[in-house]
């Protein structure tokens, strides 16, 4: 079980009636790691933010450990059976604040989106995407 004042986010994109969805659930809830499941089924809006910040992704579950993606179900587990996850885990909630990833380059080549994945994830309702020159 880990133990940690949880300062950082896990999220999770999912779908319903995905057992894939549901087997990266199910290991977090095993290590008693709190997260955030975003339901694409409620949400369909979300789909298009989920997009940039997957670089085109568009397969759930997608599992962030604050603004990393880690990948889906299959990816957590590989991180499981390594022996990697719990490391990872506490080093995701222990971050206060994570960096930016790099910014995303806008189909025109002319400007860049700067998509900043701490302020969507943390405020679906007012997602923040900045475009920068």
């Amino acid at each position: 079980m880990l133990v940690c004042d949880p300062m950082g986010k896990i999220t999770v994109f999912t779908v319903d009636d995905c057992p894939f969805c549901r087997k990266a659930k199910d290991l977090l809830a095993l290590k008693n790691v709190k997260f955030d499941s975003i339901s694409l089924t409620e949400k369909p809006e979300w789909r298009s933010l989920l997009f940039l910040l997957t670089n085109g992704r568009t397969k759930v579950p997608q599992i962030f450990f604050n603004e990393k993606l880690i990948g889906g179900s299959d990816a957590l587990q590989k991180l499981e059976d390594e022996g990697k996850l719990d490391q990872l885990i506490r080093k995701a909630l222990e971050e206060r604040d994570p960096a930016f990833p790099p910014p995303l380059r806008k189909p025109s080549g002319e400007e860049f989106l700067q998509v900043r994945p701490r302020d969507i994830l943390a405020r679906p309702q007012s997602a923040v995407v900045a475009i920068v020159q």
